[in-house]
């Protein structure tokens, strides 16, 4: 087998480098343009990012906190209907016991064992007749000015 080198052909040699170095090469790196306006824009949309990042955070942390006093907020209202139920049975517990201490049988039997009171007996009611008819009269006072005016004239004599 021959080996031929590049740039030549079956024929013969036609002058021509040996090897095409050209492909062992690194290619050459495009060099970019940097244009001004560009440069102020890459910071800046860094800096938008940014932003965009602590607004994120910002409501992230509000939601979370929201949450949180919510939670708050709901255990205290559970609490709170705990107390109101309690005192509700208590209130009812007492209204009972009201109820009972000042039914009429008790306040008669309190009334007849501690005071010494009995019941009315006929012998004890008087009935009181009137001649005239039930009247009121109006009698004219001073006004206050016209007391005061009289308070005056006695102190000057």
């Amino acid at each position: 087998m021959e080996v031929i080198p590049l740039g030549t052909s079956s024929s013969g040699y036609d002058g021509s480098a040996a090897y095409e170095y050209q492909r062992f090469e690194e290619p050459e790196k495009k060099k970019i343009k940097q244009v001004p306006g560009r440069a102020l824009s890459k910071g800046f949309s860094a800096a938008k990012a940014v932003l965009y990042m602590l607004v994120v955070v910002v409501l992230a942390s509000m939601l979370i906190y929201t949450r949180v006093e919510q939670m708050v907020l709901n255990d205290q209202y559970n609490t709170l209907l705990g107390q109101l139920n309690e005192i509700k049975n208590t209130n009812a517990s007492l209204q009972l016991q009201l109820e009972t201490r000042l039914s009429l049988n008790n306040i008669e039997a309190y009334a007849r064992e501690h005071l010494g009171m009995s019941e009315v007996k006929n012998q004890q009611i008087e009935y009181i007749n009137f001649d005239t008819l039930n009247k009121a009269e109006v009698i004219e006072q001073d006004s206050f000015w016209e007391e005061l005016l009289q308070w005056f004239r006695s102190l000057a004599g």
